[in-house]
């Protein structure tokens, strides 16, 4: 009996150990951080300031294979574009994207660099001449997020939350953010951007979804900071069609841009 009942034990805790191994083991393989790494996002973001727009909405040069008909308008606004993959064979279902604008602002809205821009438009007597450190302490900064709209793949009209599984998640995905007069960004000149915490801001990037394979959501982000953002350029393509009219994807070519 003392024999049989030690063999039973053993059994218990053999199965029990050999449970708690299994799932730890399956939890440490399909953690969403795991999953996540197979997001790619560009290095870096570009302007692209010889944009075509149809009623403010980006449209793709490359996809027009006739004519520029006259209510299409070049290079009205400048466009920001970044661009993110999903790497994994399982796709992405029930998707949203949110594209976030972090800076130092004013209580009112203003940055930095307008109240040094307004200063300057009053002559050679203004207060601070063009340096952040005369700024009184007096005037607050605070870091303030906005939230930026944009246009998913040059599809028309603004796409905040997809919601929605999508078919062609394997492609690369392109967002574009027109910098018009209701951005947060309009005529912001990035070649005068410097090193300064008042002077500096990041454009975040942050992506939901869930893993058909796992069933487990997901988040990825990624954050462009000014000098990473290049001024006149625009992306190289990475994907192209084979002869057997197969979608060949590049994923080397995801940061890869071209400057005018």
């Amino acid at each position: 009996m003392y024999s049989q009942a030690i063999v039973i034990i053993e059994t218990l805790m053999s199965f029990l150990f050999t449970a708690v191994l299994t799932a730890m083991v399956v939890m440490k393989i399909s953690r969403p951080s795991r999953l996540t790494r197979r997001i790619l996002f560009s290095r870096v973001a570009v302007v692209d300031f010889q944009a075509l727009h149809y009623q403010n909405q980006i449209v793709d040069l490359q996809e027009l294979s006739r004519p520029i008909p006259e209510q299409f308008v070049f290079g009205k606004y400048p466009v920001l574009t970044m661009r993110c993959a999903n790497t994994r064979r399982p796709q992405l279902v029930d998707t949203a994207l949110r594209l976030l604008l972090l800076r130092h602002e004013t209580l009112d809205g203003k940055t930095a660099r307008q109240l040094l821009d307004e200063d300057e438009s009053l002559g050679e007597d203004s207060r601070y001449k063009g340096d952040f450190n005369q700024i009184p302490p007096t005037i607050t900064f605070i870091q303030r997020f906005r939230e930026l709209d944009f246009d998913l793949t040059h599809q028309k009209g603004r796409v905040r939350g997809l919601s929605y599984p999508m078919p062609q998640l394997p492609l690369p995905w392109t967002i574009n953010h027109t910098l018009d007069p209701s951005s947060p960004l309009h005529g912001i000149d990035f070649s005068r951007i410097t090193d300064h915490p008042l002077d500096s801001f990041e454009v975040i990037i942050v992506l939901d979804g869930v893993d058909e394979a796992v069933s487990m959501s997901i988040q990825a982000r990624w954050s462009y900071l000014p000098q990473e953002i290049i001024w006149n350029a625009r992306f190289v393509g990475m994907v192209t069609v084979t002869q057997k009219s197969r979608y060949e994807i590049d994923y080397a070519q995801i940061s890869e841009f071209v400057k005018f």
